[in-house]
């Protein structure tokens, strides 16, 4: 973050504004995201899997097909800068 100084990215206001920005944004893309995926019904974050493996008789219960696209996913991204300047 360093690289540029004029913008004063080093300074610890503008790294707290760019580590809250950079989580809000993420947060949206990666909802946006599993949406996408559900609609493809695509369960690509293998969440079938740890529920066949946690919750095996929930898991027998269900139809699996049916019910994760319907299923409300949240994610949430969390950022923390923790070196800046050029990296190798």
């Amino acid at each position: 973050m360093m690289e540029y100084p004029e913008d004063r990215l080093d300074s610890e206001k503008k790294t707290n504004f760019l580590t809250k920005k950079l989580s809000e944004m993420l947060t949206t893309k990666a909802n946006k995201i599993i949406k996408k995926m559900q609609e493809a019904n695509s369960d690509s974050l293998g969440i079938g899997r740890h529920i066949i493996a946690h919750h095996h008789e929930t898991w027998q219960k269900i139809n699996w097909e049916e019910k994760y696209p319907n299923v409300s996913f949240k994610a949430r991204v969390n950022v923390e800068i923790s070196k800046h300047g050029i990296f190798n």
